[in-house]
């Protein structure tokens, strides 16, 4: 269970989240919503473990992402995969560096076939064997987006925290998007998929959420 608990998020002085008890099932997916301003952002910066509360925590199980030992942090990062709204790729490294480098971050040791496995179960299915190569500054926004996606669930997390949800899902390949995403929610990998609003996507959540002036409802 990931759990919220009583947490105020401030900003310039500002409340910009003011959650007091939520609990999410990490077997389950969860699309949460909101007009610009609501506080998705911030909310994702919580819940991936970037955002310190001013007040509360956020705890996964026993352990807290804000008040755990190095360790401990780091066992429980490894069942994560996250998704920022940019994608965030280190422009003087190729694609292949990009995600071995976010794979050895977690302490995940693969041998020689992590290629293989990127270019056969992940590349190929989108047609983009080729730019594994190739270094973020030649790619399309959609090369990165899938790219930064791979790099997200390599590790096979067991919970995916997703910002810009329905961006990503935008432009070439949607289908084969909302395939893989379908499939590991058949695998039972849960998540938080954040997006500006409630627009139709292909993916049967388990629970909807709006995010309103910095405080979150079930709907």
């Amino acid at each position: 269970m990931l759990k919220i608990n009583d947490v105020l998020v401030l900003r310039n002085g500002k409340d910009v989240l003011d959650i007091k008890n939520i609990i999410f099932d990490l077997s389950k997916t969860y699309h949460i919503y909101g007009n610009t301003g609501a506080g998705k952002t911030t909310f994702f910066e919580l819940v991936a473990g970037v955002e310190k509360p001013a007040r509360g925590d956020v705890s996964v199980g026993d352990l807290s992402l804000y008040n755990s030992n190095f360790v401990d942090l780091s066992l429980l990062r490894k069942s994560f995969g996250v998704m920022f709204d940019v994608p965030g790729l280190i422009s003087n490294q190729n694609v292949y560096e990009n995600i071995k480098l976010a794979v050895e971050s977690k302490k995940i040791k693969f041998d020689e076939s992590l290629r293989k496995v990127i270019i056969e179960s992940y590349l190929k299915n989108f047609e983009m064997e080729r730019i594994i190569d190739e270094r973020p500054g030649v790619l399309s926004t959609d090369q990165k987006k899938i790219a930064a996606f791979i790099r997200a669930i390599i590790t096979n997390p067991k919970f995916l925290i997703f910002d810009g949800f329905t961006d990503f899902l935008s432009g070439p390949y949607r289908d084969k998007k909302i395939q893989l995403l379908n499939n590991m929610k058949n695998k039972k990998v849960g998540g938080l998929f954040l997006s500006k609003d409630k627009q139709p996507s292909g993916i049967e959540f388990d629970y909807y959420f709006e995010l309103k002036n910095g405080s979150i409802y079930e709907c």
